[in-house]
């Protein structure tokens, strides 16, 4: 019996451990491995399957107390679980960032932006979401510190030309770069150092692509990108250019959020007995924004009062 009990609460151990993996995974919203964008000069936010961009969900842009005519970008911050986006208002016209809820369209108000923010991208690295100026506006392509509290721009550094309609910005979470683009010029495409701002230009091949709408990183060196020819692109940090797909419905703006990774990649899970106690060991070969493991356990006899935390070992963030 007592072999039999420490066998059942090692297995059960071990299964907490995973389906606490698995929830990480999925936790921003059930949205997981899919681009949130809006569509251009129209206040929609979209949801699609990042492979197929088959549409998921499709809803209209509402701020209370304003009307939105549209929006230039939306961002995942992974810290606090929430979509910000810079929206478009009327009367008078405005540029706000707000938080979203991409299921249902319903926007909560931070603060103005005035009429030039264009692009946002957030890293929980430096745990700053950063905005960039659009082209043709008053300081364009200036890179700032927003803040998420109070939409109150800091500036950073700039202005970064890298051509016309040079605004979107990515932030790049294996090399801690964020990346800049602009047109389908040769040089349009650069990485920006986060702590010195040098940006160093990176020199696109293979297909020639538009004025480039959004982009958000996936992991493994790539980004996705959409360009004005209603065309979803992979971009590599090395800037190979090529064609996921084409014929999109709209020019999608942003891009939100892709996640395809699993923020935890554990390599080893081991326990070892010794009487009534469990030693669990385990091994991860990468950690992203992993503040911590909670472990669990359970009373196997029947009657049980079920699962209950019995300690927290912490993460090492992101690395």
């Amino acid at each position: 019996m007592k072999k039999n009990y420490l066998y059942t609460l090692v297995r059960s151990w071990l299964i907490v451990l995973l389906l606490m993996l698995f929830s990480f995974s999925f936790m921003p919203k059930q949205i997981n491995a899919d681009v949130v964008g809006t569509v251009a000069q129209m206040p929609i936010i979209e949801v699609h399957a990042d492979l197929t961009w088959t549409l998921l969900s499709s809803h209209t842009l509402t701020l209370s107390g304003f009307t939105v005519a549209g929006a230039t970008a939306v961002t995942w911050n992974s810290d606090n679980l929430l979509f910000y986006a810079i929206v478009r208002t009327t009367g008078p016209v405005d540029r706000r960032l707000v938080t979203v809820d991409p299921t249902t369209g319903v926007c909560t108000d931070i603060g103005s932006l005035g009429d030039s923010f264009s692009s946002l991208t957030y890293s929980s690295t430096t745990g700053i979401l950063y905005g960039m100026t659009g082209a043709g506006a008053i300081n364009s392509e200036d890179l700032y510190n927003v803040s998420i509290v109070t939409g109150i721009p800091t500036f950073l550094a700039g202005p970064f030309s890298v051509g016309a309609d040079g605004e979107v910005i990515a932030y790049n979470y294996d090399d801690g770069f964020i990346y800049h683009w602009s047109g389908n010029s040769i040089a349009n495409m650069e990485m920006i150092n986060t702590t010195t701002f040098v940006a160093t230009p990176v020199v696109q091949s293979g297909v020639t692509h538009n004025e480039i709408y959004g982009a958000v990183y996936q992991g493994s060196g790539n980004f996705l990108a959409t360009d004005i020819a209603n065309r979803a692109l992979i971009i590599t940090s090395a800037g190979v250019v090529s064609i996921q797909q084409t014929g999109l419905d709209f020019q999608f703006r942003g891009l939100g959020y892709v996640d395809p990774l699993l923020p935890v990649e554990l390599s080893s899970f081991t326990s070892t007995i010794n009487r009534r106690d469990v030693t669990l060991n385990w091994t991860t070969t990468s950690e992203i924004n992993n503040s911590g493991f909670d472990i669990e356990r359970s009373i196997v006899n029947p009657g049980g009062s079920g699962w209950s935390m019995v300690g927290n070992v912490s993460g090492h963030g992101t690395i």
